[in-house]
């Protein structure tokens, strides 16, 4: 700043107070010295300001410009997550329409043969089921869809998932296990740690040259007095990490090609693979990530890349770090009727009761109207809060009240649990509530003020012929 002075008006003004001295003589020289600090405390006060002005537009066009980037990022990712989706899924609703069309035409030609309908049907189901996941893993990447944690000993799934998976990941692929003595628990989704541990060995093999080389699965305790927040350039942290905390520390090292530095910052962005469009949906890592970040964990990544004539081995490190169970947490009780696969079951037929069903998509409302009619039920099915409302209180005066409700979550002007909660200001009424959204709905206090006044289950979509019967059959039969 001291350069950015002007100093040539600065010796002129001075050069000019001295000059005034000597021609007013000697007895002013006090005041043409006062006259020339003046000057030069206002000059460089000028000067100051100047500079602060610049340095504070210069740091305004830093931010603009790191917003822009920001943007720009957060664009970019929006739109690989929209363009991932849309692939897979026109890629299920392509298969579905081509069996359907299949289907027809076999219908109008009078030639459907029975064994052929039903596969082609079964493949259809197996359709949905996969896209079905796929949105899952969505939901986990975007925190919408919370597991029921428990604890879990990591010791005890990783000996569970190598048994279950025999040879399965090629003959030319060695896993060795490390599992130290009394792991200690921590509280997670048993299904979801699963999920991060497949997802991690499955890279880790498709990471190996021509598929031979080495994978290593290690779980061990980390005491707090050891653990620090995960480092390097691919640490993911946890803000609220706790350096002090005891962990669990489960680890999948391979001896495979290595990430690239270049894209290690995007490995665990949705949708991004580098396995091509085969086989991969790129929502390995981000559901990963997303599962650690949900346990309250963190997860680090370590990786060399060997290069041509370089001794070192590449290969590459993921490290999930999970707290340390409290003493005495046990498992948190899953919501009833939680579950939309229940498992096997026989169509139970009906005593002819009288059922509401509640849901503002037609597609939804008909289909399953229709399967609950072609059971015996008595069905009213109705778009919105205010009809099903005015169908319970008609219904009542009639003398011949719904045995049971089945509503959306998600009703538009008001929600399914709010519109229960009212319908049950009068009388008990059980309820089936039915969301897209699983658990994270289930867990909410409207889910629990709508429970209170009767039984009430929750049924996620898309949700089974069977899983609803039994859900609706248990609810009526029960005392």
């Amino acid at each position: 700043m001291i350069r950015r002075l002007p100093w040539l008006p600065l010796i002129v003004v001075l050069l000019g107070a001295a000059s005034v001295a000597l021609v007013l003589g000697a007895e002013h020289l006090h005041a043409a010295a006062i006259i020339g600090w003046a000057v030069l405390v206002t000059i460089t006060a000028v000067a100051l300001w100047r500079h602060e002005i610049r340095r504070a537009e210069a740091e305004r066009a830093l931010r603009e410009s790191e917003a822009r980037l920001y943007q720009a990022q957060k664009m970019e990712a929006v739109g690989r997550l929209a363009g991932g989706i849309a692939h897979d899924i026109n890629n299920y609703l392509a298969g579905i329409r081509t069996h359907c069309e299949l289907l027809a035409t076999a219908c109008r030609r009078g030639d459907l043969d029975p064994d052929r309908a039903v596969a082609r049907l079964d493949a259809m189901v197996e359709t949905v089921l996969k896209a079905s996941s796929l949105v899952e893993r969505l939901l986990t990447f975007g925190r919408r869809q919370v597991g029921m944690p428990e604890r879990v000993d990591l010791g005890d799934v990783v000996a569970g998932f190598v048994r279950g998976l025999g040879g399965g990941l090629g003959e030319g692929v060695t896993l060795k296990t490390r599992i130290t003595s009394d792991v200690w628990p921590v509280m997670v989704d048993l299904s979801q740690i699963e999920q991060v541990l497949a997802n991690l060995v499955v890279n880790a093999r498709d990471a190996l040259e021509q598929g031979r080389g080495r994978i290593e699965i290690v779980v061990e305790n980390v005491p707090g007095s050891v653990a620090g927040p995960a480092t390097g350039p691919n640490a993911e942290s946890n803000a609220d990490w706790n350096t002090g905390a005891d962990r669990v520390r489960l680890s999948v090292t391979d001896t495979g090609r290595g990430i690239p530095p270049e894209i290690r910052d995007q490995i665990f962005d949705p949708f991004f693979s580098t396995k091509g469009t085969v086989g991969a949906s790129g929502l390995g890592l981000a559901t990963v990530y997303a599962v650690v970040k949900e346990a309250g964990g963190t997860i680090e990544v370590e990786s060399h890349v060997a290069g041509p004539g370089e001794s070192g081995r590449s290969g590459t490190t993921f490290r999930v770090l999970l707290p340390r169970a409290a003493p005495g947490i046990a498992r948190r009780a899953a919501p009833r009727g939680a579950s939309s696969a229940p498992g096997p079951a026989e169509r139970q037929g009906s005593g002819g009761e009288r059922i509401l069903l509640v849901d503002d998509e037609e597609p939804v409302r008909e289909a399953t109207r229709e399967l609950l009619d072609s059971l015996g039920y008595r069905v009213d099915a109705v778009a919105s809060a205010t009809a099903a409302e005015k169908a319970v209180h008609a219904a009542r005066a009639d003398g011949d009240p719904f045995a049971l409700v089945i509503t959306d979550v998600r009703l538009g002007e008001v929600s399914g649990p709010d519109l229960v909660a009212r319908l049950r200001e009068d009388a008990p009424l059980p309820a089936v509530f039915m969301s897209g959204y699983t658990d994270r709905i289930a867990l909410r206090p409207d889910f629990d003020r709508g429970a209170s006044g009767g039984e009430a289950f929750f049924l996620k979509k898309p949700f089974s012929g069977e899983g609803l019967v039994r859900m609706v059959r248990e609810l009526l039969d029960a005392p």
